[in-house]
């Protein structure tokens, strides 16, 4: 099966219609000496962890005002699964785990209820100004998102 056979079978099981989303945990894991070692990141305002999510075709549109990721506007989805895809969102920045240019991928998958659970995983880059070295960390940020009442 061809790579535009796979494409088109994923997109008809794609998600569709508008949610509003809701970052609840974000975590920081850094990789030292073959040793994982996560920490919550907290403090972050509760309004920039708010966005809407609609799904159109193979688009989704993100609208996220206060995104300290910088993840707004129309991104193409790749279907992973039926009912879960991935988004990637490119920006120039600046981003809150960056210094200049940032990406964040979006990952979701739908529920039995409908709603979409997701994990976003933004660049991140840390650095030790003493020593002027940086160094990659993963950044997860775990998240839900419920159907849009028509009238929202």
């Amino acid at each position: 099966m061809s790579v535009a056979t796979l494409v088109l079978a994923a997109a008809a099981t794609t998600v569709s219609g508008s949610y509003d989303c809701t970052v609840d945990q974000v975590t920081a894991v850094s990789i030292e000496g073959g040793k994982a070692t996560a920490s919550m990141i907290e403090g972050l305002p509760a309004d920039s962890m708010k966005f809407g999510l609609e799904f159109k075709g193979d688009d989704a549109s993100i609208e996220w005002p206060n995104s300290p990721i910088q993840v707004s506007g129309k991104q193409t989805v790749l279907p992973t699964a039926p009912g879960a895809g991935m988004i990637l969102a490119v920006s120039p920045g600046p981003c809150l785990f960056t210094e200049r240019s940032c990406a964040t991928m979006v990952n979701y998958a739908q529920q039995a209820d409908g709603s979409l659970k997701l994990l976003l995983t933004p660049t991140a880059v840390s650095s030790d100004r003493d020593h002027k070295l940086r160094f990659p960390f993963l950044v997860s940020m775990e998240g839900s998102c419920s159907v849009r009442k028509r009238n929202q």
